[in-house]
């Protein structure tokens, strides 16, 4: 037990060191974008989770070596790619294909196993391709619903806080750790993130983010818990590509002389809820968390929907 118990406690304490040292270089030396949603022109370090990453390596190293687990130099092995990924593009650029691509690539190395999804038992060698599947939309479903404060670190700590709520239940404590080290590596960056942010994460963070939780619920065989959490990207993209070619402008939420979002001129679930309701940044982002929190909620009710091999 108190192997899995000083991992996360040594991630908290190396990004909590190093976060606000990582925050005030990147400032002075004007690695910085521009936060779009607000009023006024205003600079956020453009990869600030990036402390993050060493922490939750850090934390995962640890736990690997306490435990003596090799599965978990594959957890760790795999999100370290997706930050480098990440890195590439904050700096050189990938394209959408590219991302898609490199982002199934590692899944597709993993060790083949039975699975059963639904009522349809998936052959052993076809598990690489699903792993793919569901990992790269992982990890580019971090950066589906971006830009606004908080919104990628704070929903990407329910996704974790729901697996581990899953993985306590079926009593599997390593993957409990594998998820506070993920929970503890982000609080810190979190309170540079949340508005109004003096930092993003950056693809770097949201790559890794993704990455992070879907290789672990993959191997832990909470795949249906990911899908569930990340339904709201779902939607997001569906409706983005309902839509791809028939709007005519394309744009982002504009800020209204009162503070309030408007709506972005294309279809998209941040779009929806516009336009239901004009909201300020910090309430739209406390409604898709929210909405988060109803998934994790539900899932606590449904029978499983992916089921790993006994």
């Amino acid at each position: 037990m108190l192997e899995c118990a000083l991992p996360p406690l040594l991630s908290l304490a190396l990004t909590a060191a190093a976060q606000s040292r990582w925050i005030a270089i990147s400032e002075s030396r004007g690695w910085t974008a521009r936060d779009v949603h607000k009023p006024v022109k205003r600079f956020c370090v453009s990869a600030g989770a990036l402390p993050s990453v060493a922490g939750a390596a850090a934390g995962l190293l640890a736990l690997s070596l306490l435990t003596r687990s090799a599965e978990l130099g594959v957890v760790l092995a795999v999100p370290l790619f997706h930050a480098a990924m990440g890195i590439y593009d904050d700096h050189v650029g990938l394209s959408n294909l590219e991302k898609v691509i490199l982002g199934a690539v590692p899944f597709l190395l993993l060790h083949p196993q039975p699975r059963r999804i639904l009522w349809l038992s998936m052959p052993t060698w076809a598990f690489p391709v699903w792993a793919a599947l569901l990992g790269t939309f992982s990890v580019n479903a971090i950066n589906i619903l971006a830009g606004f404060n908080g919104i990628e670190a704070g929903y990407s700590l329910l996704v974790a806080l729901a697996l581990a709520i899953h993985a306590w239940l079926s009593g599997d404590l390593l993957t409990v750790a594998v998820s506070l080290v993920f929970l503890a590596a982000l609080v810190p960056f979190l309170r540079y993130n949340v508005y109004p942010a003096r930092a993003f994460p950056g693809n770097v963070g949201t790559f890794f983010m993704g990455g992070y939780l879907a290789i672990y619920a993959l191997l832990a065989g909470l795949d249906w818990v990911l899908i569930l959490m990340l339904s709201p990207h779902a939607v997001d993209f569906l409706l983005k590509v309902f839509r791809w070619g028939r709007t005519s402008t394309k744009g982002r939420s504009r800020v209204l002389p009162d503070g309030r979002l408007a709506p972005p001129p294309h279809l998209s679930l941040v779009g929806l809820l516009l336009r239901v309701r004009r909201m300020t940044e910090p309430q739209l982002v406390l409604s898709i968390l929210t909405l988060g929190a109803a998934m994790l909620a539900l899932s606590l009710f449904l029978p499983p929907l992916v089921h790993a091999p006994a």
